[in-house]
């Protein structure tokens, strides 16, 4: 992950699928932050609401701890981050079972020390989940 935003991986799959979501860890100079400068690294996901209204969690993931915990690994030296989605990472939040598709929004938030410095940083993505179509 670079200064910018993480662009957004354009991923979508079927309600409940478990698929990897990688992203790669990268500082402002575009080195790769290796995991043993890392001091934390958190994890949230959540669907939107309506204007000013919270975020709904998804699957207990608010600041939750990513550092090679809860289906997160970092690889040690190359900054690549894998996240191996869980059923309820990618359950439809919508009981309107007329909704098709929705979109779930997450963030890792990291704390690195990048020579005397303590660096903290946030870095947004999304993927759209369907719903799963029943053929009769």
């Amino acid at each position: 992950m670079s200064d910018d935003a993480v662009p957004d991986n354009e991923l979508s799959w079927n309600e409940g699928d478990t698929p990897d979501l990688t992203v790669y860890l990268i500082d402002r100079d575009g080195d790769p932050i290796p995991v043993a400068n890392i001091l934390t690294l958190n994890l949230s996901q959540w669907i939107a609401q309506g204007l000013g209204q919270p975020g709904i969690s998804i699957n207990s993931r608010k600041l939750q701890n990513a550092l090679n915990a809860n289906n997160v690994t970092v690889h040690s030296t190359s900054g690549l981050v894998t996240w191996q989605l869980q059923t309820a990472d990618s359950a439809m939040q919508s009981k309107d079972t007329t909704v098709d598709e929705e979109t779930h929004n997450y963030r890792f938030d990291i704390t690195y020390t990048a020579g005397s410095a303590t660096i903290a940083k946030s870095w947004p993505g999304h993927y759209i989940v369907r719903r799963k179509q029943v053929v009769r």
